[in-house]
């Protein structure tokens, strides 16, 4: 995760390879490196549950593992020693992403993002009910104030028969009513079912 830490003891579940030695890579990390003896030391063991490297299409994200591990066991390694053990073992290839909109596009942009989201559930910029009237009246450097973000589904209580609704730039929904809080924000389920709040 490019995290910049320098550990003496790195402690880890067994994970591929290739990520194992990113991992190894946070042990002797300072600016001025320990000597060999002295740089670290890495413990791994194996996790309860085999997610999130289950074996998917036939694949084994986990092969030549156990032969890395049995490589550098008790071994005190460089990054010269961590690539050359790591080329020894039989150890998937990355697939890498499976599309790469801005590699695949060409000369022009194409949109492909939404493939990456983990949930249909958009959000929408909306004005709470009790605050239309507000928004309305408000100077302009004033209004953003009174914008927040839905989820699409609750973005629903604009009514075009209601004259300050209508008055609404077209891109702001009104918020569906009982569900924001000062303290909290626009929730995800009405105020009444968290009790007390």
């Amino acid at each position: 995760m490019s995290l910049d830490i320098d550990a003496d003891l790195l402690v880890t579940e067994d994970c591929p390879v290739t990520s194992l030695v990113q991992r190894m890579g946070r042990c002797n990390r300072a600016q001025k490196p320990r000597p060999l003896g002295s740089a670290g030391a890495v413990l791994v063991y194996k996790p309860s549950d085999d997610a999130p490297y289950l074996r998917k299409a036939g694949s084994d994200p986990l092969a030549g593992l156990e032969q890395f591990l049995r490589l550098v066991d008790g071994r005190d390694l460089s990054q010269d020693d961590l690539d050359r053990f790591m080329r020894e073992v039989d150890s998937p290839a990355s697939p890498g992403d499976a599309l790469s909109m801005f590699v695949e596009s060409g000369a022009y942009a194409v949109a492909g993002e939404e493939e990456f989201r983990e949930s249909e559930d958009f959000t929408r910029q909306c004005v709470l009910l009790e605050d239309v009237d507000h928004f309305v009246r408000a100077v302009c450097d004033r209004q953003p104030g009174f914008v927040l973000p839905v989820p699409g589904r609750l973005a629903d209580a604009r009514r075009d028969d209601d004259s300050s609704h209508r008055r609404l730039p077209q891109h702001l929904a009104v918020a569906r009513p009982g569900y924001y809080h000062a303290a909290v924000g626009y929730c995800d389920r009405p105020l009444a079912e968290w009790g007390g709040v």
